[in-house]
């Protein structure tokens, strides 16, 4: 009974974030043309007077773009893990480098909103790098500690 409530609990999750990673993907491509259109038909003068040219949707769309597609990686990175997970067997050197992997995304979103968040100085620009700057630390974090379990269950398998 409680191998099939992980199971199906591993399914769900593992539709949500293939899900999640279609629309991310799709925003993603389609950044360019959401953000044009956002920054065409918003009355950005009234709000936020600062805001006045394009060079500001450049900004934008260099710091969401490289964001999107590392977030895409990240969500892959985590259907990998997923799969050996469900296959009993999630203290492989292959979850090792998806940790590694996603820490390197985390940390490269975090730096583009630490840049994003001096151009434009709100408390969501800095609780999204704050937040990927953590979770950088635990991707290292879990890392370490996979690479740890792997080299333990080879050091097992050998002894048995």
């Amino acid at each position: 009974m409680e191998k099939f409530k992980l199971e199906s609990l591993s399914k769900v999750l593992t539709f949500f974030i293939g899900f999640t990673l279609i629309l991310g993907v799709l925003v993603t491509l389609s950044l360019p043309y959401m953000l044009k259109m956002y920054f065409t038909t918003y009355d950005f003068v009234t709000y936020l007077p600062e805001i006045t040219d394009w060079n500001h949707y450049y900004a934008v769309l260099f710091t969401l773009g490289p964001s999107g597609v590392c977030a895409c990686v990240l969500l892959w990175q985590l259907l990998k893990i997923l799969k050996s997970a469900s296959k009993q067997n999630p203290f492989v050197a292959q979850n090792v480098t998806c940790f590694l992997v996603m820490s390197v995304c985390c940390l490269l979103i975090a730096i583009l909103f630490t840049i994003l968040s001096v151009l434009y100085p709100t408390a969501f620009t800095f609780a999204l790098a704050y937040t990927f700057y953590v979770l950088w630390l635990a991707c290292l974090v879990f890392g370490k500690l996979f690479h740890k379990a792997v080299e333990y269950k080879s050091e097992n398998d050998l002894t048995v």
